[in-house]
């Protein structure tokens, strides 16, 4: 009886051991990301913004001067969404000037993994069969969080 219980114990030490090895190098399951939801505000292709960026906005000072920004070329210009800036923020990820129509930009996904929020953004670069300079942005909101923010691009053909 003693021998199997020595067993017993062998085993469970040795499991143990495995277990804690593999997390230790990162074999045990990696937690996924957290998917942050968002709310499109506008999104377009004529934002009059030649330089392609993006933009974390958490005020509305920085509001004001974004809305004015991607819409200095209307008249007359829409009205300014409301935004509860104690409990969200403002994204903003804009294209720049493309010589033609077709291309968009689209943000279409947001994490959070490891203290960082991860932006994702899709750049479709098939120029379309107009001849016109446009400037493909796409803004949205999501909850207030105080983690720092990075915008990853893929371009889609």
């Amino acid at each position: 009886m003693k021998s199997l219980k020595f067993r017993e114990t062998s085993l469970t030490l040795a499991l143990s051991l495995v277990m804690v090895t593999a997390s230790a190098f990162g074999f045990a399951k990696k937690k996924p990301p957290v998917v942050i939801e968002f709310t499109t505000i506008e999104s377009g292709a004529l934002s009059g913004v030649t330089e392609p960026m993006d933009l974390v906005v958490k005020g509305e000072s920085e509001w004001e001067y974004l809305w004015d920004l991607t819409h200095r070329n209307l008249v007359p210009k829409p009205g300014l969404p409301k935004i509860d800036f104690k409990k969200e923020m403002v994204l903003a990820s804009l294209m720049g000037e493309r010589t033609s129509s077709g291309y968009k930009i689209e943000i279409c996904g947001v994490t959070l993994e490891k203290g960082i929020i991860e932006v994702k953004v899709k750049n479709h670069e098939t120029p379309g069969n107009l001849t016109l300079m446009t400037q493909p942005y796409h803004i949205v909101t999501i909850p207030k969080y105080p983690y720092k923010i990075e915008f990853e691009h893929e371009k889609v053909k």
